[in-house]
């Protein structure tokens, strides 16, 4: 199976079911020999190929792909992987400000979220996104899957204290930051109410509560609405008729 679109990311509301689905996908994907790649995964895989690393380097990055390997997620490592990614941003400056220039509304004092966690869920978007560049020129069978790119980063403004402004959101969507195919992932709304009510209670996952839900929600139709030509709409059915040929079809 050979697909049209080496880039793919989703968006929508938390609880909507991006998570399932790119689970359900990566595996399908891999299983028809593709190499698919989010974020982290990207630049710990790849990075040292491009920049002169310490020995201390090269072993934090081979620590990291085997945890990765075993799906172990810390935040423990985000101090080691940031030194590293600072070489790779160092060596290629004007490009990264390039990103950084139409990212940088969103890194706003405005926003509830710790000013050092949205650097680096910023920065270590714009790296990967600048990495796979290079990749896909000499890896065919590689495909960048971000758990969050830069549209779902986009849900950053629901924590805003100010209103949404719309004419920001329409300048930041006009920029070519974004992947080859663009999938808006949505679900009945009561559905996302009882699945974050459900990660509220167990605590084993962030949720959202209902006013942030609704102004994400807002957020996503206006942003659906300015890019209707370039994405396509997926309903999740929360897994009773899931079918990845079907999915798969898309791409």
């Amino acid at each position: 199976m050979k697909i049209k679109y080496r880039s793919i990311e989703f968006f929508g509301v938390p609880g909507s079911g991006k998570s399932f689905l790119r689970k359900k996908i990566k595996t399908n994907l891999k299983i028809k020999g593709y190499k698919v790649f989010n974020t982290r995964e990207i630049i710990v895989s790849f990075i040292g190929r491009y920049v002169t690393l310490k020995m201390s380097q090269k072993i934090c990055l081979v620590l990291f792909n085997l945890l990765l390997l075993v799906n172990i997620k810390t935040s423990l490592w985000n101090k080691s992987l940031n030194r590293i990614c600072n070489i790779y941003k160092n060596n290629n400056l004007k490009k990264f400000y390039n990103y950084r220039n139409k990212v940088n509304f969103l890194n706003n004092k405005n926003i509830l979220i710790n000013q050092s966690t949205k650097d680096i869920w910023l920065d270590e978007l714009i790296i990967a996104s600048m990495l796979f560049q290079k990749i896909r020129r000499d890896n065919e069978n590689v495909i960048y899957f971000p758990d969050e790119g830069f549209l779902q980063r986009l849900m950053l403004l629901a924590f805003s204290k100010k209103k949404i402004k719309l004419k920001l959101i329409k300048k930041y969507l006009k920029n070519k930051i974004f992947c080859d195919k663009i999938v808006y992932i949505y679900a009945p709304k009561n559905n996302i109410y009882e699945v974050n009510e459900r990660r509220r209670l167990s605590k084993d996952r962030k949720s959202i509560d209902k006013r942030t839900i609704e102004k994400i929600i807002y957020l996503n139709k206006k942003i659906k609405k300015i890019i209707s030509h370039k994405c396509i709409n997926y309903k999740n059915d929360h897994m009773k008729n899931f079918n990845n040929s079907n999915f798969l079809k898309y791409f």
